[in-house]
């Protein structure tokens, strides 16, 4: 893999020349290069991993060991949305909870 990301750098390196994008001389250099194996997964494992994690691991972490989600966090703040909009309809308009939400959200649940 080393001489695939040697051949990557000299061609960001051309790239920037031709583009006349040198404004400083190591601009290429400050391209990261990835390399990811192209295996597929099985999400079964990866969910029975996150089911046997859950109160161990913050919601967040679990959350981010999915590939189709981009930004955990902002998928464990949806989550606890849907759930609070939900809240209403099972007992009641009349029943407030969010004093209830907010004490278990400080808990970290």
């Amino acid at each position: 893999m080393n001489y695939m990301r040697k051949a990557l750098q000299k061609r960001i390196e051309l790239i920037c020349s031709i583009l006349n994008l040198t404004a400083e001389e190591s601009m290429w250099r400050d391209v990261d290069i990835e390399f990811h194996l192209s295996l597929p997964e099985d999400t079964s494992d990866i969910a029975s991993m996150i089911n046997m994690l859950r109160g161990i691991v913050s919601d967040e972490t679990l959350i981010s060991q999915l590939e189709f989600i981009d930004d955990a966090a902002d998928e464990v703040a949806r989550a606890r949305e849907e759930q609070r909009a939900k809240m209403p309809s099972l007992y009641g308009d009349s029943f407030d909870n969010s004093k209830l939400l907010e004490a278990t959200e400080d808990k970290g649940e």
